[in-house]
């Protein structure tokens, strides 16, 4: 509540707040998340989604101990922050409503991807459209790429 009643009270965080919250499967726990993890997008700039996708632990990794040949399993890390859990609700969200994320996960399955990959993939789409939309002062609004010409 506390956190809720500064965001509102600040002129740049409300506004921040307002940009992270318009991208689709993005709520409002994950948009005060992400400005607090972000401090206000000063440890993340907008022009380092990946630097904070691998922050939070949703840049998949190879596991190798010292100088060994031998390579572990791949897989992402087990940070355990609680932003990767809300990402996950809000990936899931996002397929059900969003036609191209829903359009992206499908396709992804029918290639074999695995669920967990298509989910962790579409977690760090959801990043990058909220940094996206800080980066250019905008409310994020889908691009339906209508084509104009009869076929």
């Amino acid at each position: 509540k506390d956190i809720d009643k500064l965001i509102k009270e600040d002129d740049h965080l409300s506004h921040l707040y307002r940009l992270v919250s318009s991208v689709i499967g993005i709520g409002p726990v994950t948009a005060t998340a992400i400005i607090v993890q972000t401090l206000g997008f000063t440890r993340f700039t907008p022009e380092q989604p990946r630097s904070f996708a691998n922050f939070e632990g949703l840049v998949p990794r190879k596991f190798e101990s010292g100088k060994s040949v031998r390579r572990k399993r791949k897989g992402l890390s087990k940070k355990g922050r609680s932003i990767k859990s809300l990402l996950t609700m809000g990936a899931k969200n996002a397929i059900r409503n969003d036609p191209q994320i829903k359009q992206y996960a499908e396709q992804k399955l029918q290639q074999g991807k695995h669920y967990f990959v298509v989910i962790n993939n579409v977690r760090n789409k959801l990043i990058d459209r909220a940094f996206a939309a800080v980066r250019k002062n905008t409310m994020y609004v889908k691009n339906m790429n209508i084509s104009l010409v009869n076929t």
